[in-house]
């Protein structure tokens, strides 16, 4: 193989930490080489430099965004997680749209650790029963994430989805008449 050469293979560790620039190792000989060629024996081999380009990136993730509960107080769960590992607590602020007040979320803000970055936190949502017939929407906002990350303290609200939920109706459109019963004399008397 001495017209070919020896392929040494390098892989990068993925760490899910956010590197930022690329990195550099060397990879090197731990010693000169070892031949029974006088010609090839004690050399010393060139080191290489290798570029580790980062794949990890800050973004906040929210799963599932589109979900469905039913009056009077059924329940539904999404999740918020991270796409890389984070060197502080992400806070998630949380609100729901002030103008359909149909559902309720458990928690105004959602804390992720560090070691929770892959699993996420689960946010429970519920059905708030109203006496209004139909099928209504309501939002789950979310406002702008804070961190002594930089990069994750460098998100904004537009870069976090929201979630829709909807919620289904339990009441029955009807109209009630009141009295059920008259009685009206005849003539011109109205009763």
């Amino acid at each position: 193989n001495w017209a070919t050469g020896v392929t040494v293979t390098v892989t990068a560790v993925d760490n899910d930490i956010i590197d930022g620039t690329p990195r550099t190792c060397t990879v090197q000989s731990a010693a000169p080489t070892t031949s029974d060629d006088p010609n090839f024996a004690d050399l010393t081999i060139s080191p290489v430099t290798v570029t580790v380009n980062d794949d990890d990136v800050a973004a906040i993730i929210v799963e599932p965004t589109n979900l469905t509960v039913f009056e009077p107080d059924s329940t539904a769960t999404f999740t918020v997680r991270l796409a890389s590992r984070p060197t502080a607590i992400v806070s998630v602020p949380l609100s729901l749209d002030p103008a359909a007040n149909v559902c309720g979320v458990a928690t105004g803000t959602v804390d992720i650790a560090p070691d929770q970055w892959q699993t996420g936190v689960d946010v429970s949502i519920w059905a708030v029963d109203d006496l209004v017939s139909g099928n209504r929407t309501c939002t789950v906002l979310t406002g702008d994430p804070s961190s002594a990350d930089a990069l994750y303290n460098a998100l904004n609200a537009g870069d976090v989805d929201d979630v829709t939920v909807q919620v289904i109706d339990d009441e029955t459109p009807q109209v009630i008449v009141l009295p059920t019963a008259i009685t009206a004399p005849e003539g011109d008397e109205q009763a």
